[in-house]
């Protein structure tokens, strides 16, 4: 895809004469480059931009020239500028054209020293690297200007034209040449370009996965020779990697480890980037450490579902966890690479390498994490490079490590970026982090768990002894019933791996246990409510402890609920003022149980007080352990006081009372021409000033009395009442009485006065009348 172009036969230096120029020889076909060639092209093009050049001969063309003697002839002024087309040439003095290379490098480079420019320490640096480029191939640096010169033209608003080749320096006789090459089909910018430009540096690394992605983007026969010769290279060296990892994986089948690492290792230094390769250079490594160790992938699962049995039977506890509990880590018996696993991180730890002899030990390392078995699917892990000199242990931790999931680490020792030997493996590491805060809490008939599952985990599951395992929540469950005693309990915690396997963790142990306690009281009812005000209760004593009611003060517990934190100010004692009187048990509450249990129903008498409501619970105690039973709500509302009734206008009444506590809604009935009518209002509606109802002007009976809940025993209370009585008529209307013509009498005449206006009144020097 190359270009052609006739160019001038310039065979060495000339002396340019004035006038037309000399008739050129025949031309000779010649390729504009496809790419640059040139090792760092894309730092260099970036370092002349912050210097102020366009392209790699304006350092050399505008370097500063030492002034011409005062009395020295002053030839016509004329524009600096260079030829390419025929290897980098540049007028001197007397206009000779010299060629570029390594002197003249030097003298440019002596001449930006000697100016002062603020720019000349970096452009000496740029000098003496492209000194060091052109030493092996003095016509590199006039590829790169050519390709330089060629990307300016064709990417310019204008298209490239003979003027535009001149503004960049181009000497007359080849800036039309120059332009038609250009526009003849010069790449424009884009992955071509862009590919020919890193092409170079992706092999020089031996970066030949890298290097084959560019080769796609490129023709596949350039015209470019050199680019020809880059793209035959890359072939060549692709097609040894093919071979050395055939052999390696041949190697490998066969079970010769070794000689499979020595050839995954040899292709691994050809094609730094090959992820394929990469892969089979780690697999191979895994295997090497396993079998120094006497172990295969499948003998380190710590994943392994189910809990080990212990002495007790299948799934039993064999003894408490660990010191860190947080699963298995990777042994380093046999290995050179230890893995310790702590909580969600990984701490790596190897000896670093050291070269015999004068030979360089590695400059740094690279760790690579992967489930067991998929190397393919290597991760790397951010290391420090160590300094040069260390002989102690090196680390590096993985934060991130996916749970669920074995994996194994690998720590490839490298001089620059190709691998220096053959890497070392870890043992295979699990995160499966188990419940953290496990503890347990005796509740009436059983016991409650509590614990604090891994974010990460979809699941927990609970084993009693040899029983079978019961699913847990994400922070706990209770086991009821359960019989007194101690009892052993497992707590496994479930993770999906990477592929959606589910995997059980062998779980965290605890002994907790069941204590006797109370039973319930059966029964607690309103056996009947007197007249009086008294109301009876009638209960049912525990089977197991002694059974109390007490007056409950504090939230309302369920049947069954532990009430022990308690059991100091439900019972208070002997001699104390009890809140309830009547026939409880005869054991002492809070001791332990009666020789008997008592049998047969209970009942108690309590008058509440008015006003006021009044919970009643029955508790059993036992060895110091309360529960609580049912209960019953008692409300003795006040009546109704200060009940008024006024009438309003347009047909309404207001009512005026003072609420019956302890009630929520009472119930306003009136009673108007045999129709009754009623309405509930609740205590959060009404008014701060009443209620208002309709009634008209005949005699009314209006009545408002506290209304009871259905949850709740009511001690009644007659509702207060108040007539209204009948709005009096009008009294008759008088006669007319006889009409009188009523003639005013006329006012007498005003006295005659002066009129004057307002303002005058205020005039200081008015005339006094």
């Amino acid at each position: 895809m190359g270009v052609l172009l006739h160019r001038a036969a310039v065979n060495g230096p000339q002396t340019a004469a004035p006038g037309p120029a000399p008739s050129p020889a025949p031309p000779a076909p010649l390729l504009l480059p496809m790419f640059p060639g040139l090792p760092g092209f894309t730092a260099f093009s970036e370092r002349l931009t912050r210097l102020g050049f366009r392209h790699a001969a304006e350092p050399l063309l505008r370097a500063p020239r030492p002034a011409p003697p005062p009395h020295a002839l002053q030839g016509a002024a004329s524009r600096p500028a260079f030829r390419v087309l025929d290897g980098l040439w540049l007028t001197g003095r007397g206009g000779n054209w010299l060629r570029v290379d390594a002197a003249s490098i030097n003298e440019c480079r002596s001449r930006w020293e000697g100016s002062g420019d603020p720019r000349a320490t970096e452009i000496r640096s740029l000098l003496n690297w492209l000194r060091r480029q052109i030493r092996d191939d003095v016509m590199r640096l006039r590829r790169v200007v050519l390709y330089q010169l060629s990307c300016l033209l064709a990417d310019r608003p204008g298209g490239p034209t003979r003027e535009a080749a001149e503004a960049l320096g181009v000497h007359p006789t080849e800036s039309a040449a120059l332009a038609a090459a250009v526009a003849a089909g010069f790449p424009a910018s884009g992955p071509v370009r862009q590919a020919g430009e890193e092409i170079t540096d992706a092999l020089r690394g031996g970066r030949l996965y890298r290097a084959a992605e560019l080769a796609a983007a490129l023709p596949e026969s350039p015209a470019d020779p050199e680019l020809a010769a880059v793209l035959d290279d890359l072939m060549r060296r692709t097609d040894e990697v093919e071979s050395l990892a055939a052999v390696a994986a041949r190697r490998q089948a066969s079970g010769q480890l070794g000689p499979a690492a020595e050839a995954w290792l040899g292709a691994s230094r050809l094609a730094v980037d090959d992820p394929r390769v990469r892969a089979g250079l780690l697999g191979v490594a895994v295997l090497i450490a396993d079998a120094e160790d006497g172990t295969t992938e499948s003998d380190g699962d710590a994943g392994s579902a189910g809990a080990p049995d212990g002495p007790d039977g299948p799934g039993a506890p064999d003894g408490p966890d660990g010191p860190d509990g947080s699963g298995s880590t990777a042994g380093a018996g046999g290995r050179s690479v230890s893995a310790r696993l702590d909580g969600d991180a990984v701490t790596l730890q190897w000896q670093p390498v050291v070269a015999p002899g004068r030979r360089r030990s590695p400059t740094r390392y690279r760790v690579f994490r992967f489930p067991s078995g998929a190397p393919e699917e290597a991760v790397g892990i951010e290391v420090a490079d160590p300094p040069e000199t260390a002989r102690t242990a090196l680390t590096a931790v993985d934060p991130g490590i996916p749970v669920g999931t074995e994996v194994r680490y690998v720590v490839v020792p490298l001089y620059g970026n190709r691998v220096a030997r053959l890497p070392s493996a870890s043992g295979p590491v699990l995160s499966a982090p188990e419940v953290e805060d496990l503890r347990w809490k005796a509740v009436p008939d059983g016991v409650r768990l509590s614990w604090r599952a891994h974010p990460r985990a979809v699941g927990t599951r609970v084993r009693r002894g040899a029983e079978a395992p019961v699913p847990g929540g994400s922070d706990g469950m209770v086991d009821q019933p359960l019989p007194a005693g101690d009892h052993w309990y497992r707590v496994s915690s479930e993770y999906r791996s990477g592929s959606g396997e589910s995997l059980w963790t062998p779980g965290r142990t605890i002994q907790a246990r069941a204590e006797e306690w109370p039973s319930q009281v059966a029964e607690l009812a309103v056996a009947a409510v007197h007249a009086d005000g008294r109301v009876e209760l009638a209960w049912t004593p525990p089977a197991r402890g002694v059974g109390q009611l007490v007056r409950w003060r504090w939230w309302p517990a369920a049947p069954g609920e532990d009430v022990t934190p308690l059991l100091a100010e439900l019972f208070p004692p002997p001699g104390a003022a009890q809140d309830l009187d009547g026939p409880q048990d005869t054991a002492a509450p809070g001791g332990g149980p009666a020789d008997e249990p008592p049998s047969g129903r209970r009942q108690l008498t309590l008058s509440p007080r008015r006003g006021a409501s009044t919970r009643v619970t029955a508790v059993s105690v036992l060895d110091g352990r309360a529960v609580a039973g049912p209960s019953v709500l008692i409300e003795a509302p006040d009546a109704v006081a200060d009940l008024v009734v006024r009438r309003r206008h347009r047909g309404w009444a207001h009512i005026d009372f003072r609420w019956p506590e302890p009630a929520v809604l009472v119930l306003v009935r009136w009673e108007q021409d045999g129709r009754v009518r009623e309405r509930r209002v609740a205590r959060s509606r009404m008014d701060a000033n009443g209620v208002d109802i309709p009634l008209t002007g005949r005699e009314a009976v209006v009545t408002v009395g506290a209304v009871s809940r259905p949850d709740v025993t009511v001690i009644g209370v007659e509702p207060a009442r108040f007539a209204v009585p009948a709005v009096p008529p009008l009294p008759p209307a008088a006669p007319p009485a006889a009409a009188v013509e009523d003639t005013p009498e006329e006012p007498p005449p005003a006295p005659e006065a002066v009129k004057v206006t307002w303002w005058r009144r205020l005039w200081p020097w008015r005339r006094r009348g």
